[in-house]
């Protein structure tokens, strides 16, 4: 069972109206998901970008927790 975990919410793009679906982290394992480390890293990690206008629309401030279980 992944340790990582998302909620998904509905957006909705404002040039198109069209809903679409994002996932906010809340728990990321480190060994998991380094995909989703790197993101977190450059502070885009949360960042909603259209998929039908291409464009960053809302940034989400929402509480990460980021799991390190291996630290050897």
């Amino acid at each position: 069972m992944p340790n990582s975990l998302s909620q998904r919410q509905q957006v909705t793009c404002p040039d198109t109206k069209r809903n679409f679906m994002f996932d906010v982290w809340i728990v990321i394992d480190r060994d998991e998901r380094p995909d989703l480390i790197e993101k977190a890293r450059d502070s885009t990690l949360h960042q909603v970008i259209s998929p039908f206008s291409k464009r960053v629309i809302a940034n989400i401030d929402a509480p990460l927790l980021i799991l390190q279980i291996n630290l050897t």
